[in-house]
């Protein structure tokens, strides 16, 4: 558009209505951004602590015997993650075998072998929803 001889821009786009075209702007964008992102994922985990604490009150105790190990080459925080596959057995549930990967420190894992029983608590309404307690 043309105005007494200016040019003047219009913004329609919303995506760059409150970042600006400045590099405060941007920044200032990105720091919104980033701080929505850490504010989910610290909903997400308190509320996967929450349920995890849950199953430890409320859950049917039972135990969960090792089968097979294995390190997966991954590590958290320096921590290894380990694959295990495990019979577990709850009563009045019954027993399966399953899969799990879990983050655990080091000399955690070094413990963790083959024939190893381990408590284990699960939700009442969902056998597959566990914790183990190492």
């Amino acid at each position: 558009m043309r105005a007494r001889g200016k040019t003047i821009r219009a913004h329609s786009s919303s995506a760059t209505a409150g970042c600006g075209r400045t590099r405060k702007g941007r920044i200032g964008c990105l720091t919104v951004i980033v701080a929505a992102g850490l504010a989910w994922y610290a909903r997400h985990a308190q509320a996967k602590a929450a349920h995890q604490d849950w199953i430890f009150q409320n859950g049917i105790r039972g135990t969960a015997t090792i089968l097979d190990v294995g390190n997966s080459h991954t590590t958290v925080n320096e921590m290894p993650l380990m694959k295990l596959k495990l019979d577990l057995d709850i009563p009045g549930l019954g027993r399966s075998e399953v899969s799990r990967r879990e983050v655990m420190p080091v000399f955690t894992a070094n413990r963790m072998d083959p024939g190893l029983v381990l408590p284990a608590y699960a939700n009442p309404k969902d056998p597959g929803d566990f914790i183990l307690v190492w």
